[in-house]
């Protein structure tokens, strides 16, 4: 009885002395007016001059054939857009800090285009190996059947490759971490095997698999497969004894240690796992797809610099960067989901 009465007291007397609401440790300050101004500010300049260069400096030693200009009208999309964020900043408080990451964004690309744009039209740089900006965007514009063909067949492979490493990866190095008796005589091969550069495999498995395609998905395996395994293992063996014991101790067999105790202890050190191979990942990507299959990014780079078309090499290059982009960030939405429990404890 004392002690429901002395849990009942503590919040009244804490209320009682005015003692602050506890604070989220992961809040973070919301950007004021004043920086959502400087950056909005910033990036209207930086592509007002960029738009300046492109259109009043003369170009030097021009040919009769002018090329279209896609650059001045992207470069006017992305004054829209500047002015369209520094909106949604005002409307929507909560929506500030991807607002910045926008301008930030922007603002990068309009610093870097500013001086290639000047040794363009100063004839500084020589075609073809150092096309113009426009011809980069006209790309996305006149060629973009091949492209998404192209990211359709690259990221089939991609897929496919990268999700049976990570899955035998992650089932190895579970393996290994909870069965000594597995580990003793597989830890040896494994540490062998497994730093060999996927690339190295190329030859073999061209003779082994039947098309193209399968030896592609082999070489994005194995280049998965190794880190994937390593953080696993690391995980699973780095989870505290007193954690295990006390599981024991309340009546849990292997079965809900595994799952209850191990997997979830674990999960952080796989997720870095996932993160580091995916890297490697693309980079066997585009050199699966440079050993004879017909579409895909990897091929149009080969096919694009065959014909010294290096606006388009450029292209395919931006978008296998915008892909990864893309699965990192989806990666990164499956572990908020998976690790919520460490938000407030990590910093993310």
């Amino acid at each position: 009885m004392a002690s429901e009465e002395l849990r009942t007291a503590i919040p009244a007397v804490e209320r009682d002395a005015g003692l602050p609401a506890a604070v989220a440790p992961d809040a973070i300050p919301l950007p004021s007016n004043r920086v959502i101004n400087l950056r909005a500010g910033a990036t209207v300049v930086i592509w007002l001059i960029v738009l300046a260069v492109h259109n009043l400096i003369p170009q030097v030693g021009a040919s009769f054939k002018v090329p279209k200009d896609y650059l001045s009208p992207a470069a006017l999309l992305v004054l829209v857009v500047a002015l369209a964020s520094w909106g949604v900043a005002y409307l929507a408080r909560g929506r500030r800090e991807q607002v910045l990451a926008i301008y930030r964004v922007l603002i990068v690309l309009g610093i870097v285009l500013i001086p290639w744009e000047v040794a363009e039209r100063l004839a500084w740089i020589k075609p073809p190996f150092f096309p113009t900006a426009s011809k980069v965007i006209g790309v996305y514009v006149e060629d973009y059947p091949t492209l998404l063909l192209s990211i359709a067949y690259s990221m089939r492979l991609m897929v496919i490759g990268y999700v049976l490493g990570s899955v035998t990866g992650i089932s190895f190095g579970l393996a290994l971490g909870w069965s000594k008796h597995v580990s003793n005589w597989s830890m040896f091969w494994m540490r062998l095997i497994g730093p060999i550069p996927a690339t190295a495999w190329i030859p073999l498995a061209i003779v082994v698999f039947p098309s193209t395609f399968t030896a592609g998905i082999f070489l994005i395996a194995f280049a998965s497969w190794f880190p994937v395994m390593m953080l696993t293992w690391s995980g699973v063996a780095g989870v505290p004894k007193a954690l295990l014991e006390a599981a024991q101790t309340l009546g849990a067999d292997d079965k809900r240690l595994l799952r209850h105790v191990v997997i979830p202890a674990a999960l952080p050190n796989v997720f870095v796992g996932l993160f580091m191979s995916l890297g490697t990942a693309f980079a066997i990507l585009v050199v699966a797809e440079m050993m004879g299959v017909k579409a895909g990014l990897g091929w149009y780079i080969t096919w694009a610099q065959g014909w010294s078309e290096y606006h388009k090499v450029y292209a395919a290059m931006l978008v296998l960067g915008a892909l990864f982009i893309v699965v990192v960030s989806g990666i990164f939405k499956v572990r908020d989901q998976a690790l919520g429990w460490q938000k407030g404890i990590l910093r993310w």
